[in-house]
């Protein structure tokens, strides 16, 4: 057989065997522990007083997570993500794009979550009004000539969850379809398990 034959045929068995040989439930229990363990605070935050900074274009990640973290090498590869506060209030999301979803411009949640709280929403964008009054003090916004900042209810956290942590099989063997379908099923798998263990779920597709 060609090497294109082996790699049909290896590809046509990966994509029956997706999820089959899958221990899913073991698979969403230790995503949940690697979150635990390895969160991160989200927002860059004022030294003095570790309120939240932003500006116009949108919050600032902080350094923890933008280089400690190697968030700049993961994210542009399929991953998934849980930010959350001690409060109990999480968010669970996937990326599948260049530049992953934590981008400080529009349509993105550190400039949609900024757009929120100034005011300047647009209809397209994302509604972020439940992370900001669960995760912030909504009336103690301070505005300045070139940064703002607001208070957190507690430090919010955030972990990113590389692919391999909940695929049985490399990236590389599989199609972008494929890594797609396991980032869905797995964010839904997530979600549901916050959902059962107890967590407010800020996500607005919440399971039925």
């Amino acid at each position: 057989m060609s090497g294109n034959g082996r790699h049909y045929e290896q590809y046509s068995y990966t994509k029956k065997m997706l999820f089959k040989f899958m221990d899913t439930q073991k698979i969403v229990q230790n995503i949940y522990d690697f979150t635990l363990k390895n969160s991160v605070p989200l927002f860059k935050t004022d030294k003095e007083d570790f309120s939240a900074i932003f500006d116009n274009k949108g919050f600032f990640l902080s350094d923890e997570a933008d280089y400690n973290y190697n968030y700049r090498e993961l994210k542009s590869k399929p991953h998934l993500y849980v930010a959350y506060n001690s409060e109990k209030y999480v968010y669970v999301g996937k990326s599948n794009q260049k530049g992953g979803r934590w981008q400080r411009y529009n349509y993105y949640h550190l400039g949609t979550l900024a757009k929120e709280l100034l005011g300047q929403r647009k209809s397209r964008d994302q509604k972020h009004y439940d992370w900001c009054q669960n995760w912030m003090e909504i009336n103690s916004i301070s505005l300045g000539s070139e940064r703002n900042k607001i208070t957190l209810k507690s430090t919010v956290k955030i972990a990113f969850i590389p692919f391999e942590q909940y695929s049985n099989l490399p990236i590389d063997k599989l199609r972008k379809e494929e890594v797609k379908s396991l980032n869905t099923k797995f964010e839904k798998l997530l979600i549901k398990f916050f959902d059962d263990t107890g967590w407010n779920l800020l996500n607005r597709n919440k399971p039925s």
